[in-house]
């Protein structure tokens, strides 16, 4: 699977559920979210809501839902490229 690589992040929730919009290089739109240990990274042209999940990774245990974005991406540089542009 190639890497995504993202260039623009915002979090728009910070716990229960942690959740992110972003921006890949190539204009794709992702929706990311982090509740009950796991994270779900979705893209889509249009809806990255209802998007192809690109992305389940278990991290923490059942009762976890907060996560930082430091920590969304150390957990995920094995998975995604981060160039994040300065805002």
């Amino acid at each position: 699977m190639k890497k995504l690589t993202i260039t623009q992040i915002k979090q728009i929730s910070d716990c229960c559920p942690s959740q992110w919009y972003a921006t890949t290089d190539d204009n794709n739109q992702v929706y990311i979210r982090y509740r009950y240990g796991l994270l779900d990274i979705r893209v889509d042209k249009n809806d990255p809501v209802l998007g192809k999940s690109y992305l389940l990774k278990e991290y923490g245990d059942d009762w976890n839902g907060a996560l930082t974005t430091s920590e969304l991406i150390s957990i995920t540089k094995d998975n995604i490229v981060w160039k994040l542009k300065e805002e």
